[in-house]
């Protein structure tokens, strides 16, 4: 699939959440209803916030991108390929979330992007639109699914009350969980889910121990760490990971949760007074002390957990020693993010030594 397309749904998230949101009483399809129950990772972000979330997006917004820059950032984004426009073609039938998974691994084979659509006549009418731009793109069915393919743009076609445009294994396998077993269904992922605010922008899913896993075939990671090291870590894990951004009209959150099954591999840190020294126009912060020791005890768990190369032989690169150059001194530590926008944003990390020699 070309780039154009996997472009197209961070257009929409680009474009609606600077500026041209708002909502509609049609209720469309739920991204989650077409990803495989078993899916590696699954994320979904609201493109058309309501109510009170939009004020809070606006407001976000406004004061991270001036009217010119996000016009610019539009113009840049839209159209999205075969002639397509998000604004005319697109946005009209969206519905307020779209979403995205990796189906078996993440190879982009298995990748499938998902936009949930208030209107399945229109979303079809937009893809036989890009379709006369390609004559490339052929008609097929599977499963009784029309679909348009082709080597150079993919797959595209409408499952239940979703657009996906994927690779043709990605889009099968959204085929195959509309017919069978979806995320959706999945009590496991509606457990986790549960606790999250209703309102959040977005929410991203995993499964730790096979993504640790086919990222260590892949070696995405450090060579230098062994792809047996990431299995065991990922098998330490026995909860999904979940993740949630939250916006207020001036604060960004990301809550991250995920349960582990080794009592030896919990961590915990404690505050810090170095909050109170950081500037006091800081929008972000983030400080946690005594670290040196906690990351300390952390390598020393997972040591004994028999995950000893986790430690790189404990160097850090540039014949440093992680134990005795980094980790002995290292006490409190704290960073902060301040600006009112793009031009003027600056940070800064604050870290105490408990050492001074």
């Amino acid at each position: 699939m070309r780039a154009r397309w996997l472009a197209g749904a961070a257009a929409g998230c680009a474009i609606s959440l600077t500026g041209c949101g708002g909502g509609q009483a049609v209720s469309g399809g739920d991204p989650a209803s077409v990803t495989p129950a078993s899916a590696l990772v699954y994320a979904d972000v609201t493109v058309k916030p309501e109510d009170d979330l939009a004020a809070k997006v606006e407001a976000l917004t406004g004061k991270l991108l001036r009217p010119d820059e996000r016009k610019r950032l539009i113009a840049s984004l839209d159209p999205v390929g075969n002639g397509i426009s998000f604004i005319r073609d697109v946005r009209p039938w969206l519905d307020r979330r779209i979403g995205l998974f990796y189906g078996s691994s993440l190879n982009l084979e298995d990748l499938a992007i998902l936009l949930p659509t208030t209107d399945t006549s229109r979303a079809r009418a937009t893809l036989a639109r890009a379709v006369e731009a390609d004559p490339g793109l052929k008609r097929r069915t599977y499963r009784g699914v029309a679909y348009f393919d082709s080597p150079a743009d993919g797959t595209m076609g409408v499952v239940g009350r979703v657009a996906v445009v994927a690779q043709k294994r990605g889009f099968r396998a959204a085929v195959d969980a509309s017919r069978g077993e979806s995320l959706a269904e999945s009590p496991r992922f509606r457990d986790s889910v549960s606790s999250l605010p209703p309102s959040r922008v977005a929410t991203a899913y995993a499964d730790p121990p096979r993504v640790l896993r086919d990222s260590a075939a892949r070696r995405w990671v450090d060579r230098r760490v062994p792809p047996s090291v990431l299995s065991q870590l990922g098998d330490s894990v026995r909860q999904p990971l979940l993740a949630a951004l939250n916006v207020g009209a001036d604060s960004i959150a990301l809550d991250i949760s995920a349960a582990p099954i080794r009592p030896a591999l919990r961590f915990s840190t404690q505050g810090t007074g170095l909050i109170a020294s950081l500037p006091s126009d800081s929008w972000a912060a983030l400080g946690a002390g005594n670290l040196g020791a906690k990351l300390r005890t952390v390598l020393e768990q997972l040591d004994a957990a028999g995950l000893a190369a986790a430690r790189l032989q404990g160097r850090i690169g540039g014949g440093l020693d992680l134990d005795r150059d980094l980790l002995s001194w290292l006490d409190d530590a704290a960073l902060f993010v301040r600006g009112s926008n793009r031009s003027s944003l600056e940070g800064g990390v604050v870290i105490h030594s408990g050492d001074r020699k």
